[in-house]
């Protein structure tokens, strides 16, 4: 029985390989009749309306037939058919250096360069069965992207047309209706012209005389510095020498400074620009395999990367309990919160920073390199820029021109913005009422809650869920991702842990062994909940999942993921932190952490343009993925350390000396002998 019980196995596994042969058999022949009926060799119809495009386009043809290095060099730079069509590879750009670099002097037709063109042609693979194998959207119609050269006298509505109907007439094929031929056309001396030319010249003198100022004060100082004279806190506000201490020490600044908040956030912006990497190799990347990507997404060690967003949430938690400490302390000492104060300070620091990478995108970031991607991903990084600029100054660009901000990541700085203007009117209830610790906690609560209930609403009210391949996920971006009351849940969080530490202030607070233990325990246990707790959301059958459990995930995560970064705290705070706060303590972080906000701001213009350099698709594995992001973090960080002693520290230093010297002036008025005489 045994002995025939094998043959029938064997037999049976037989037929299974037998049948995979056939279907691997059948799916390359249909892939290999594919790419037989896309052999992009053929000529155009040169029946144009522009004589000079015209009568260029027959000459390099007539060259090539002539086998002339030049006419050569265009045809030789053309795409091919995509291999790898199977693995998710789409793209075959040619050698765009090759087409642009083209220049040929002919005394009929005159100056011939070459003009890089990038087509996108819907195309079916053909295949009858597993569509998984096709595309991530399971979908068997794909868009193929194609490098072509043609003349720089074309404009790209005539290659366009003139493509469009070489495909048609070739292929039976069409180009993509969607897309904007233009920014997918880049040549050597073809400008691309944004802005007027007055806005480029006042980019490049603002940023000169930035650089002169920057010279000036540091040489200021540095003189000072060895004549022993007293120096001027506001001309040596832009010192390179003392600003660079300052961001770049890894001592201690003032006495009492929570040091470990430096690993807190250093590790908080490490994880978002990881997650970024990750994001745009996902959505934006010519991958050569983009099902090999699906497949690592699904990973639980993908988890990690997935929750990135985490790192938002936990600046949002950090700068809420800054805040409410600060506002707590001004309390305690003058029984008033001085709101111009609290804004303008907020305000001008975050601001100044923002501006002038405004300004840089707008005037210079765009004339800085090219390639096939160039176009297509600076274009909206710069139109959002040039059209809504003012949107960001005000901090309103998520409600006044939602899904089209300048710089996208920039959402995290309106919701933090607003949540921080509108702070003062939770807390100083909490403080009035402090001494009532069980009731301030239930309103903390309450406030957050109203988080909760938003967010539940919109993902059962418009079926949002939590994976990436959603396709309500632009929604979601604008209705919930990018909103305050969305966040609202981080915020308060931030604000309860600072209401206990300034309870703690000031007192010798003990807490039993058993209560560190348990307390670390649940962290331990809620960390890796929210992060891992997400796997069955992130599959692609994610539709299967009821939408109750999307919806709670993402409405609670911000609230347990404070509470979690919250106990860290006030464990390190009260010294119950043990490893963890030596780890977080470490001297290495402070010069990341007082980095923290520049580096956010530059992280995704860096990635950015190393995506539209590209030439070429890339195939993504994990170690490939994890060495971009260090090349994009290291290169974040040598950027953020230029902006932070440009900008960001220089416009600190200022603010504080104009309100320094407005609240000396004030205490003057207020002992001078009228006021006396009056009170």
């Amino acid at each position: 029985m045994a002995k025939y019980s094998i043959i029938i196995l064997m037999c049976f596994c037989a037929v299974l390989e037998s049948q995979a042969a056939n279907r691997y058999v059948e799916v390359t022949q249909s892939l290999q009749q594919s790419r037989r009926k896309l052999d992009f060799n053929f000529n155009f119809n040169t029946n144009i309306s522009s004589r000079l495009c015209n009568t260029q386009l027959a000459e390099s043809q007539d060259s090539f037939e002539k086998n002339e290095l030049w006419a050569r060099q265009i045809r030789d730079a053309w795409g091919k058919v995509p291999s790898g069509m199977l693995s998710g590879n789409y793209f075959d750009l040619g050698n765009f250096d090759q087409c642009i670099d083209v220049r040929h002097y002919s005394n009929e037709v005159g100056v011939i360069a070459g003009q890089h063109c990038t087509l996108m042609i819907p195309y079916d693979l053909g295949l009858s069965a597993e569509p998984r194998l096709a595309t991530p959207s399971r979908s068997t119609d794909v868009i193929l992207r194609v490098g072509i050269c043609v003349p720089q006298s074309c404009s790209p509505d005539e290659v366009r047309k003139f493509t469009e109907e070489a495909l048609v007439e070739n292929f039976n094929l069409t180009l993509e209706a969607s897309y904007d031929q233009d920014i997918m056309c880049s040549a050597r001396d073809r400008n691309l012209t944004y802005v007027s030319s007055g806005v480029r010249v006042f980019a490049i003198s603002f940023f000169a005389f930035i650089l002169l100022l920057v010279l000036a004060s540091t040489i200021y100082e540095i003189v000072s510095n060895i004549m022993g004279t007293k120096v001027n806190v506001a001309l040596n506000a832009f010192s390179i020498y003392t600003n660079s201490k300052i961001i770049l020490t890894m001592k201690p600044l003032m006495q009492k400074e929570m040091m470990f908040l430096h690993g807190i956030r250093s590790i908080a912006i490490i994880w978002i620009v990881w997650g970024h990497a990750f994001s745009i190799d996902f959505w934006m990347a010519p991958l050569m395999n983009a099902k090999g990507l699906l497949d690592q997404s699904g990973h639980p060690v993908a988890m990690i990367m997935f929750a990135g967003y985490l790192g938002v949430d936990t600046f949002l938690v950090l700068s809420s309990l800054l805040m409410s400490m600060s506002v707590f302390r001004e309390l305690d000492q003058t029984r008033k919160i001085n709101i111009p104060v609290l804004y303008l300070k907020r305000y001008f620091r975050i601001t100044v920073p923002l501006a002038a990478a405004i300004l840089f995108n707008v005037g210079i970031y765009m004339n800085l390199s090219d390639g096939p991607f160039w176009k297509p991903v600076g274009d909206k990084l710069t139109i959002f820029c040039v059209d809504g600029w003012w949107t960001n100054l005000i901090y309103l660009a998520n409600y006044l021109r939602p899904g089209q901000l300048c710089f996208g990541h920039s959402w995290y700085l309106m919701v933090d913005m607003q949540l921080y203007f509108l702070s003062p009117l939770v807390l100083y209830p909490i403080w009035r009422w402090k001494k009532r610790i069980g009731l301030m906690i239930v309103l903390i609560f309450a406030v957050a809650s109203s988080s909760v209930i938003y967010i539940i609403v919109m993902y059962l009210k418009h079926d949002f869920r939590t994976s990436l391949m959603s396709d309500t996920g632009s929604l979601k971006e604008v209705l919930v991702y990018t909103t305050p009351i969305g966040r609202l849940g981080s915020w308060m969080m931030g604000i309860l842990v600072g209401y206990l530490l300034h309870l703690c202030e000031g007192r010798t607070i003990t807490i039993s062994s058993k209560l560190v233990s348990l307390g670390w325990s649940l962290t331990t246990l809620l960390f890796f909940t929210v992060i891992f707790v997400q796997y069955p959301l992130r599959q692609e059958n994610y539709l299967n999942n009821p939408l109750i459990a999307d919806a709670l995930y993402d409405a609670f995560k911000p609230i347990v993921w404070g509470l979690v970064i919250g106990w860290i705290i006030i464990a390190c705070y009260l010294s119950h932190g043990n490893i963890i706060k030596r780890f977080l303590c470490l001297s290495l972080w402070a010069p990341i952490s007082k980095l923290s906000f520049c580096i956010y701001l530059m992280h995704l213009p860096v990635q950015a343009y190393f995506l539209a350099t590209l030439r070429s698709p890339v195939y993504f594995t994990p170690t490939n993925g994890l060495y971009r992001f260090y090349g994009n973090f290291t290169m974040s960080f040598f950027l953020a350390l230029v902006w932070a002693l440009m900008f960001e520290y220089p416009s600190l230093k200022i603010i504080t000396v104009l309100l320094s010297q407005r609240k000396y002036r004030q205490q003057r008025e207020n002992h001078s002998p009228a006021a006396v005489q009056t009170q």
